[in-house]
């Protein structure tokens, strides 16, 4: 089994010392954390699925083999989504969250088992006694002039001389509770992309990308820190790809904003996909330390 994962920049920012808001005392407890990446509505399924992606106990992010053991029998979970622009989102309470049978093609993956009613699209999945959202979400248009020109200027920095901007999402918030709102810009296109599938074609062309970037303020100027990226200034020949040289597309979407360890700072969940597999990560970010990947998982063929 050929497990790809997703390739994901993260970058360690320097600078002046900013002072963001202090981080509270995360709460005892164990507290998971899952993704359902498309739900099942419209589609008959009974059940969804959920990717476990680890979970925060006893002061330490846990991989999903040290919090599987823990969820042997049903338990309370928060389902919440980004929303359309302008609202929260969607929060639902449900019951589930048994782990699956492992299986090809990957038996080391855990999955865990919901009832599919009500549920559509991608939702993140916490444990329902955090405060998950201690500071408003909200998405915003995708038209905005100054988004789209800052993911040009992104593309063109990195080598496509004329790109299509499209932007998928964009989504502000105060991160680390300064005071201060942050802002998540999605962008992606693939230019043999068919149907409203979140994974991208199995081969790119010259021109796809597809990018999550975050802008913040520091000392008064804003930045511009990318959280993921997948560029093509050049189509990949199928003797590159069976050799290696040619880099898979992976797509790259945020699946959920939350404080999951009650620490009073929200992490990023960054979804990734390609046409094989799919998988998500947790990311921490402060103006200090820059993103940091804490849990990551995912599976592919």
């Amino acid at each position: 089994m050929l497990k790809l994962r997703a390739v994901r920049l993260v970058l360690v920012l320097t600078g002046l010392l900013i002072q963001g808001a202090p981080a509270l005392a995360a709460p005892e407890g164990f507290y998971p954390v899952a993704i359902i990446t498309s739900g099942p509505a419209g589609d008959g399924q009974a059940r969804a699925t959920a990717l476990l992606l680890g979970a925060w106990q006893s002061g330490r992010w846990q991989t999903p083999a040290s919090a599987a053991p823990l969820l042997k029998t049903s338990r309370n979970w928060r389902m919440q989504a980004l929303g359309a622009a302008g609202k929260a989102g969607t929060v639902l309470l449900r019951s589930g969250g048994v782990p699956l049978p492992g299986g090809d093609p990957c038996p080391e993956t855990v999955f865990l088992d919901f009832p599919a009613a009500g549920l559509s699209g991608s939702l993140l999945v916490t444990a329902p006694a955090l405060n998950v959202r201690p500071r408003p979400v909200e998405s915003l248009p995708t038209q905005n002039a100054v988004y789209r020109e800052l993911v040009r200027t992104a593309l063109v920095g990195r080598g496509l001389r004329v790109p299509t901007v499209v932007v998928d999402s964009v989504t502000r918030t105060d991160l680390d509770g300064d005071g201060t709102s942050e802002v998540i810009i999605g962008a992606s296109h693939f230019r043999s992309q068919t149907g409203g599938m979140f994974a991208p074609p199995p081969r790119a062309e010259a021109g796809d990308y597809s990018l999550l970037l975050l802008r913040w303020v520091k000392n008064g100027q804003v930045q511009t820190t990318v959280l993921a990226q997948n560029v093509f200034t050049t189509t990949p020949t199928q003797a590159q790809l069976e050799g290696g040289g040619g880099q898979v597309p992976t797509r790259f979407g945020l699946a959920g904003v939350a404080d999951l360890n009650g620490d009073g700072r929200m992490e990023l969940v960054v979804q990734d996909a390609y046409y094989e597999g799919e998988g998500a990560a947790v990311l921490e970010w402060s103006p200090v330390a820059g993103v940091k990947e804490r849990l990551s998982e995912g599976c592919g063929a």
